[in-house]
């Protein structure tokens, strides 16, 4: 895929995400914009890793060459995010 830089993320650019897609293309995204996750037949992309991304929006799933671990764990990294900076609701 890509080699990951040691330099802090600001606070926007940790929701994104660059992936190539089995042609070479790059294709940027948002966490907050994925659907769901799962992992393509490698087979059908040359014996090569695949993950099907799915987004919120009706654009059609991609395919993105990578490991589906790796993914899904960044993906599920935003939602605990996101919980942790929200405020405890107190009972009434």
């Amino acid at each position: 895929m890509h080699e990951v830089s040691t330099a802090p993320r600001p606070a926007a650019a940790s929701n994104l995400r660059e992936l190539t897609l089995p042609d070479g293309r790059r294709a940027m995204v948002d966490r907050r914009g994925l659907s769901f996750l799962c992992e393509g037949k490698a087979a059908e992309f040359g014996d090569r890793p695949v993950v099907i991304v799915g987004f919120r929006t009706a654009a059609r799933p991609i395919p993105a060459l990578g490991s589906f671990a790796e993914l899904a764990a960044w993906w599920r990294a935003g939602e605990s995010g996101r919980a942790a900076a929200r405020p405890a609701r107190q009972g009434r």
